[in-house]
């Protein structure tokens, strides 16, 4: 059995490789100093960690271990001694400090550090001394035990970490242990060097100070790992320059006098207001009496009303055809163009910006959200109150006559140029064509649809045109049974633009999906990775000619999709979140999507 007592020095630097640059660099202040260790094996104990392939430590003191972990120890003794606890060592340890203890918690994993080449990690010096057997594996066993035992009473007592030595009291909320790390992933042991013996006084051997040493490690690498620490510590550096340059006097902890006359480092506008929040939070401490909630329903740790995630749904592939009976097509998108109204009513307000497709992608963020905050608000009531808040945000003057304008652009969306002759042209075709219901059609002032266009007079709500309505598409088949005799699914072709309001859920359905992607479409390209269309145009003139291709239709090909290991989330019914832009131990910072448009939100 590879086992063996060595002179262990801990290497807080070496340690330190995957925290941030300044964590390595505080590691070299942090003074440490050899110790011995009984050095053995993972699958001496029955243990296999499939991270790390280094040994366990256990440390060797002049005293027995006091507090979590009083009694796990072993004595090191010579054969002729007796008792249960005893491991046998030839020839004998016997320091001018008495007897020694081989502790067998807490166990020391080791970290094989990549500097080191394979040779050298079977060459470490060790003492001349060796193991009885037996009671070895006595020590081996006890090992597990210990651990099994500590653990259970700290479960039996459902103690929670305060990050302190103290439990929390029953109101607090605790630190999550999970945390993103600046740098690579946290090693989950440490790296010793190992010191020839003769090196090492074994006539004094003194109290190790390894659990010291590993505590203040410990501390200082989350410190200096979680995400940000880098920006962060940048930005202090360049305010205290700032503050020696300038001879800033501070009239506070965070604001300079108000004589001072110079521009003050300060963070990215995106992270000031939450980094305020946090710095005015109160941190429980252990001691501290609960307090007590003046609301009711779970709170989020900066007192926010709870929100709940929906969960991404997974990837549909696209459904392919038969032969095409039926194409009912999603009007708004397709047929009667909401998009470009949109567009002309941004060029009212805001005639020489220079990204009208951002602020037609801001005025649907900002018409969704006032439809959210009072779902019984009229249809053009949310139109005028969002228009006001496009106005506000970007600081125009509020003309009466133009924002009157805008408001009644937006209520009459005209048609497609291609609308009539397409609309003719699958008619003559042979293909029925049905018009899905338009949400809170009588809000709007539309134009004649072109002729031969059944259209669906089913009443729906108004949130229809910004949610997905499962329900429309449970009956879409059967509405087409009764107007157009037996059909199926697959020759039931749903032509839409949207891809989160329409595609997705018709696809769930089981319906053929053609997308139409105009260039001036505001949400067909966005990809939610949740769905694929059948076939994808960029017009109806497109969707007329492709139709006549049978085999793009009949066997569609699905796109490759990357598989990714981080759950998606959907907020609010508006944002999907799409990479981790951060993380710490109040949450998560995700960017995101906003679903109706292209447009990014963190």
């Amino acid at each position: 059995m590879p086992h063996s007592l060595v002179i262990a020095k801990f290497m807080p630097q070496r340690s330190a490789y995957w925290t941030s640059p300044y964590g390595r660099k505080k590691a070299t202040s942090l003074p440490t100093r050899p110790f011995l260790a009984l050095r053995i094996s993972q699958t001496d104990i029955g243990c296999h960690n499939q991270w790390e392939d280094g040994d366990f430590l256990f440390a060797v003191s002049p005293q027995k271990p006091s507090g979590v972990n009083e009694g796990c120890y072993f004595a090191l003794g010579s054969s002729l001694d007796a008792g249960r606890r005893i491991l046998h060592v030839e020839p004998p340890l016997h320091p001018g400090c008495g007897t020694l203890y081989v502790h067998t918690f807490p166990r020391l994993l080791e970290h094989l550090d990549p500097v080191r080449s394979k040779s050298q990690v079977g060459t470490v010096p060790c003492l001349p001394h060796q193991l009885e057997e037996s009671s070895y594996l006595a020590f081996c066993r006890s090992v597990l035990d210990d651990y099994d035992n500590i653990l259970k009473n700290k479960y039996a007592t459902d103690e929670r970490s305060s990050g302190g030595c103290g439990p929390v009291g029953d109101e607090w909320g605790t630190w999550s242990i999970w945390q993103e790390t600046e740098g690579m992933l946290k090693a989950n042991g440490y790296v010793f060097e190992y010191l020839e013996p003769q090196s090492f006084d074994l006539s004094a051997v003194q109290l190790p100070s390894i659990y010291q040493d590993l505590l203040l490690y410990n501390q200082f690498a989350a410190d200096y790992s979680w995400v940000g620490v880098t920006v962060s510590v940048n930005w202090a550096f360049d305010l205290r320059k700032f503050d020696r340059e300038h001879e800033t006097r501070q009239s506070s902890l965070l604001l300079p006098d108000a004589s001072f006359d110079g521009n003050v480092p300060t963070f990215d506008g995106n992270i000031r207001e939450p980094a305020l929040t946090l710095w005015s939070m109160k941190i429980p401490f252990d001691g501290d009496p609960p307090t007590t909630s003046q609301t009711e329903g779970p709170l989020d740790w900066d007192d926010e009303p709870y929100v709940e995630l929906d969960i991404v749904p997974q990837y549909m592939p696209p459904v392919s055809t038969s032969s095409i009976k039926v194409i009912a097509l999603d009007l708004f998108g397709t047929i009667l163009d909401r998009d470009g109204a949109i567009n002309d009513a941004m060029r009212l307000l805001s005639p020489l910006h220079p990204d009208k497709r951002l602020l037609s992608e801001l005025y649907l963020e900002c018409e969704l959200t006032r439809h959210k905050d009072n779902t019984d608000t009229p249809y053009i009531d949310i139109v005028r109150h969002a228009l006001e808040d496009i106005c506000i945000l970007l600081e125009l003057p509020l003309n009466e006559v133009v924002f009157r304008q805008a408001v009644q652009t937006i209520l009459q969306p005209g048609l497609y140029s291609d609308a009539e002759a397409a609309v003719r042209t699958l008619l003559d075709q042979g293909y029925a064509l049905l018009g899905l219901p338009i949400p809170d059609a009588k809000s709007f002032s539309l134009p004649p649809l072109p002729s031969g266009l059944t259209i669906d007079n089913e009443s729906i709500p108004l949130s229809d045109l910004f949610t997905q309505n499962h329900s429309m598409f449970s009956g879409l088949l059967e509405r087409c049974r009764v107007a157009w005799g037996t059909a199926e699914k697959t020759q039931v072709l749903v032509v839409t633009s949207s891809h989160y309001r329409v595609m997705e859920p018709a696809c769930m359905a089981g319906f053929p999906i053609v997308l139409v992607q105009r260039p001036e479409g505001l949400g067909s390209r966005l990809d939610l990775r949740t769905s694929d269309p059948t076939l994808a145009v960029d017009g109806l003139r497109a969707l007329q000619t492709q139709l006549q291709n049978t085999s793009s239709i009949h066997s569609p090909l699905s796109l490759k999709r990357n598989h990714t290991f981080i759950r998606t989330f959907r907020i609010r019914g508006m944002y999907q979140t799409t990479y981790l832009l951060g993380a710490g131990s109040f949450g998560t910072l995700a960017c995101g999507l906003f679903y109706l448009a292209l447009a990014n939100a963190p």
